[in-house]
């Protein structure tokens, strides 16, 4: 009988290898510091958050955390819908636009916390809650340990979203005339709550996402960050390739046409 090959992977090495290799910098807190102003100018275009939420079973006397919170995408819709929300985050910066977002909208039951998620402690620094939501925030090669204590911090249920396809990274790589190596996907994290006794539920997102920077300038720095070891040719293509694709909006850089992304919502009952 032969091996199933996803049983036989080390799906946490195997996305701890992955992550490092596209986006290391993501997992630090300075990394998101910097991006607070990005994300909170990105709520207003964000067609993703809407339909997440629809897919989101929350109740009046419910308990729920927001892992990795940001600026409270989530956090303030779930907030007018369950009894009490705990935002957490690593950044501060983020965390000091929630405090702003969650005052203007008159929402007082909501409990801010900035902290790391690996170091925090189930059931002294964060409570076990009804529902856990972990919106895209698994930034971090130590996927298994973020899972796992997802996983205890939830009285009922949790859910997980992250990344299946996304075209304008694609595109990005086509301007590089590089062959296109994605982030880690979904998948990586799906067989690894597999290896963890998890079989997850998985509801596909499809919606028209805003890729968003300050400037083109700005895209530019934030791909050579992500790959490190960019000619100066390839630094002038992708450059080109921005001041192209991208136009002002509001105060912010989008693409010119759409990039429809698609994502997937995971989500396991205790």
């Amino acid at each position: 009988m032969s091996m199933n090959p996803f049983i036989s992977i080390d799906w946490s090495a195997a996305w701890r290898e992955a992550f490092l290799a596209h986006a290391p910098e993501n997992a630090t807190s300075e990394y998101w510091d910097k991006r607070a102003e990005l994300f909170q100018n990105q709520a207003r275009f964000d067609e993703y958050t809407r339909l997440i939420l629809r897919r989101l079973r929350v109740g009046g006397g419910q308990s729920v955390l927001d892992v990795g919170c940001g600026v409270g995408n989530l956090t303030l819709p779930l907030a007018q819908r369950a009894r009490t929300v705990t935002a957490l985050d690593v950044s501060e910066p983020m965390l000091a636009y929630l405090r702003k977002n969650a005052a203007e909208a008159g929402l007082k039951n909501i409990e801010i916390k900035q902290l790391d998620w690996l170091e925090a402690g189930i059931g002294s620094d964060v409570p076990v809650h009804d529902i856990v939501v972990c919106s895209c925030a698994v930034v971090t090669p130590e996927a298994q340990s973020m899972l796992v204590k997802l996983n205890e911090a939830a009285g009922r249920i949790v859910y997980l979203s992250w990344e299946i396809a996304h075209p304008f990274h694609a595109a990005v790589y086509r301007a590089l005339g590089r062959p296109y190596r994605s982030y880690p996907n979904y998948i990586y994290l799906y067989n690894l709550l597999y290896q963890l006794g998890i079989a997850a539920e998985v509801s596909v997102v499809k919606s028209r996402r805003q890729i968003q920077f300050e400037s083109p300038q700005a895209a530019l720095a934030h791909w050579r960050a992500r790959l490190r070891n960019l000619s100066p040719q390839e630094e002038k293509n992708l450059l080109e390739f921005f001041q192209k694709e991208l136009k002002q909006t509001a105060g912010v850089w989008i693409p010119r046409r759409p990039y429809p992304s698609s994502w997937a919502l995971m989500s396991w009952r205790k």
